[in-house]
Order: C-alpha cells, then sequence, then structure tokens
C-alpha cells in the first residue's frame, strides 16, 4: 500500500509538473506574441509618425513655394501698375494663392471700377478674403460696404463686426467709423461717450475726419460735456490738415465767439480755406459774415454823418 501510495503521488507530481509546464510554456508563448505585437505597433507608429512628418515637411515647402510665388506675382502686379489690365492679371495670380495684400488690391480696383466696370459684388469677395486672414485695410472696406448695402444687403450688424476687427488693430479709419456708427446708433445703440472713445483713439493717430467727429461731439455736448476748448482744439488739428468741413466749423466757433472772443477776421480766413475746397455751407456762411459786416460798416458810417450834421442833437433823433 506504501508502494502504490508513493506510486500514485509520484503520478500525481509529474501531472502537476506537466501541467505547470505546460502553463508555463503557453505565458512564454503569449508573453512572445505580445511583444512581436507590441514591436509591430511601434514599427507602425514609428512608420506613422515618419509619415506625418514626411507629409508636413511637404506641406511646409508647399506653403514656402506658394508664399514665394504669390509674392512674386503680387510684386509684378506692382510693377505693372500703371497697366491695369496686366496688373489686374497678376493680382489675380497672386489673389488665387491667398495672397491677402493681392486679394485687398483686387477688391479696391473692383469697387473703385480702376481700368475695369465697377463691380461691388465682386470687390465684397476679395475683401472678405483678405479680411477673413486678418487684412485690416480689407476689415474696413468690408464694413463701409456692409454698412452702405454695396454688393450686399445693408447689414450694420456686418459691419460693425468688420469695422471693430479692424479698430482692434489700430486702423483709425475703422476706429472713426466704429464711432459713427455708435454716435448715429446703426447697428447698435447710440451711445456718444462709446462714439467719443473710438474718435479719440483715431484722432490720437492724427486722422482729420476723427479729429473733427470728436470736435463736433464737445462742441454739441450732450452725454460727452460740451466743451468749446476742446471743440477748437481738435478742430484746429483737423482744419490745419485741409479739413474743409473743420475750417468751417472753426469759422463758426470765432464767428459767434463760442468759447473765444469772437474774432471775423479769423472767421473769415477759416471760412475762405474751406471755400477753396468747394464746401458749401462755408460759402453760405462766408457771403452771410461778409454781409453782415457790410450792413454793419453802413450803419457805423451812416452815423457819423448823422452826427456830423446834428451833433448832440443825433442821440434825440435816434
Amino acid at each position: 500500500q506504501q508502494i502504490a501510495r508513493q506510486l500514485r503521488e509520484q503520478k500525481e507530481a509529474e501531472i502537476k509538473a506537466k501541467a505547470e509546464a505546460e502553463r508555463q510554456a503557453r505565458l512564454e508563448k503569449a508573453e512572445a506574441e505580445r511583444q512581436v505585437r507590441l514591436e509591430a505597433e511601434r514599427r507602425i507608429k514609428e512608420e506613422a509618425e515618419r509619415q506625418a512628418k514626411v507629409k508636413a515637411e511637404r506641406k511646409m515647402q508647399e506653403e514656402m513655394e506658394r508664399k514665394i510665388k504669390a509674392e512674386n506675382a503680387y510684386n509684378k502686379a506692382k510693377e505693372l501698375a500703371h497697366d491695369y489690365l496686366q496688373s489686374v492679371k497678376w493680382y489675380h495670380e497672386a489673389a488665387e494663392l491667398n495672397h491677402a495684400a493681392a486679394q485687398f488690391e483686387l477688391g479696391m480696383i473692383y469697387e473703385k471700377g480702376l481700368g475695369m466696370k465697377q463691380n461691388y459684388s465682386s470687390a465684397v469677395g476679395w475683401y472678405q478674403k483678405a479680411a477673413e486672414q486678418g487684412h485690416a485695410d480689407a476689415q474696413n472696406n468690408l464694413g463701409s460696404l456692409y454698412g452702405n448695402g454695396q454688393g450686399v444687403t445693408q447689414n450694420y450688424s456686418a459691419a460693425i463686426k468688420w469695422y471693430q476687427k479692424a479698430a482692434e488693430q489700430n486702423h483709425a479709419d475703422a476706429q472713426n467709423n466704429l464711432g459713427h456708427m455708435y454716435q448715429y446708433g446703426k447697428g447698435v445703440a447710440e451711445n456718444y461717450l462709446v462714439a467719443a472713445e473710438w474718435y479719440r483713439k483715431a484722432a490720437e493717430q492724427g486722422l482729420a475726419e476723427a479729429q473733427n467727429n470728436l470736435g463736433k461731439l464737445y462742441c454739441n455736448g450732450g452725454d460727452v460735456g460740451q466743451s468749446y476748448s476742446l471743440a477748437i482744439e481738435w478742430y484746429q488739428k483737423a482744419a490745419e490738415q485741409g479739413h474743409a468741413d473743420a475750417q468751417n466749423n472753426l469759422g463758426v466757433i470765432y464767428e459767434k465767439g463760442n468759447g473765444v472772443e469772437k474774432n471775423y477776421s479769423l472767421a473769415i480766413e477759416w471760412y475762405q480755406k474751406a471755400v477753396e475746397q468747394g464746401h458749401e455751407k462755408a460759402k453760405e456762411n462766408l457771403a452771410s459774415l461778409q454781409d453782415f459786416q457790410r450792413r454793419e460798416q453802413d450803419r457805423i458810417i451812416g452815423e457819423i454823418i448823422c452826427r456830423s450834421l446834428f451833433g448832440s442833437h443825433f442821440d434825440k433823433f435816434k
């Protein structure tokens, strides 16, 4: 019995050993297969990364070549500015290659009808492409077309959107245009304070139109507070740049004596500068002031003559 038990135990041990060996073999096989799989995945990943790198380098190279080609076409267009047909041809080539400045130039050409029939719709299309690339001039001009309803349905909200984008890039004309939208409540609630802020940003950059607009706000008062001294300051800056409306406004200030002593000589001087530029209101103001001066002069001369004739009796007659 002891021998039988020993044999049975020996056999059980052999079976266990065999089972353990088989289990170990399965584990080793699974590990080997896992390592093979990991290696395959690593190689696949490396190949994918290599291909992505090659693709990125190729794309970068193509982008560089596109930019060079676009810039060359743009420069060629600039060289041929005297020949609109050839210039437009090269601008088109550069614009199709996504050159923002060329897209803007094409927009200008179509908007103004330079060397071709005016086409606001085409202008909008090219401005849009340039504006979406962050071109501030294009953003401002696109805003103007939306504001005026040229080439698109009039849309003040869209106008403000593009003015805002350009204004935030410190584009003086866009800042002035944005001020106008807030002053007159176009697409936004009327707000003179915000209008003044945008006018001031443009005025401080030397934009005469904005300087004149800011002067008007201070002259008229309202939410910004009336200040003839500030109005004169900004009118003066614009007038000295040859801004006809500011010259006329400065003439009115001196004629009426708003914030300064009346000075008809200065009023006439500024009116005349504006008249020389064809400013109709200044022409009316100048004629009115000169007529007043003539009548006043006639009155004074008449009074002098009467006093010489009637002496102290004149005051009684008067």
